[in-house]
């Protein structure tokens, strides 16, 4: 192990429920249960989790490098590169690579159509044993896209995949495993319904909604449909 990854060992991550509180804090939970929020697949969600919003803050910001590296190297996870997602893992992709002085590339979702015409944004040598840091996790599908476009375009091997945030909902961490990616995540939904109903930083009903749309989320989004 090399002096990078020493110093790296010795820092301090959150834990589930530090997370959770954090997004409330720095007011990354947005709350609209009448029409709802809309992702980009169309679906409407009664809030949002913008784990974005965690650049602003420079303590929670390397507070969660902390988390990632830490799992790292409690796992023996050691990266030739750090792979960012674009556009929302890019930043922290590049604090990670900074603290473990790697090389740091970003995936973008699909290959541009001007200048050279790359998918992969960087230099990522064939072969090359990587980690991608991604925001969150909602179905899965982007990430391991991403993983997919790693393995076919740079033959390289994902070691594992990080991520702030999942929604975690069923049936998600077996595609990670069937795709044989280790998925390591700081938070995730039920912690922060939890931290939501201890801390009162919503009324009952708007935590009675969260669960209902939780349990069947195309449900509850077709009922708001205009």
């Amino acid at each position: 192990m090399d002096l990078a990854h020493r110093d790296a060992s010795q820092s301090s991550g959150l834990s589930r429920k530090a997370y959770a509180r954090e997004l409330f804090r720095i007011g990354a939970i947005t709350f609209s249960e009448s029409e709802g929020l809309t992702w980009s697949s169309g679906l409407r969600v009664p809030f949002y989790c913008d784990n974005r919003l965690t650049n602003s803050f420079p303590r929670l910001r390397r507070q969660i490098t902390d988390s990632f590296v830490q799992f790292l190297m409690t796992n023996g996870i050691m990266p030739e590169t750090i792979v960012g997602t674009a556009t929302a893992g890019i930043s922290q992709a590049a604090l990670v690579a900074d603290r473990l002085a790697l090389p740091m590339v970003y995936v973008r979702p699909e290959r541009k159509h001007h200048g050279r015409g790359r998918q992969i944004e960087g230099g990522l040598p064939r072969g090359h044993d990587v980690v991608v840091v991604e925001d969150l996790i909602a179905t899965g599908g982007s990430s391991l896209r991403v993983v997919e476009v790693i393995r076919e375009h740079a033959e390289s091997n994902v070691l594992a995949l990080v991520a702030m945030f999942t929604y975690d909902f069923p049936g998600v961490a077996e595609r990670f495993t069937d795709a044989g990616v280790p998925l390591f995540t700081i938070s995730d939904f039920d912690m922060l319904v939890s931290v939501a109903e201890e801390d009162a930083f919503m009324s009952r009903d708007r935590i009675a909604t969260l669960w209902d749309w939780y349990r069947d989320p195309n449900a509850w989004s077709r009922a708001r449909a205009n």
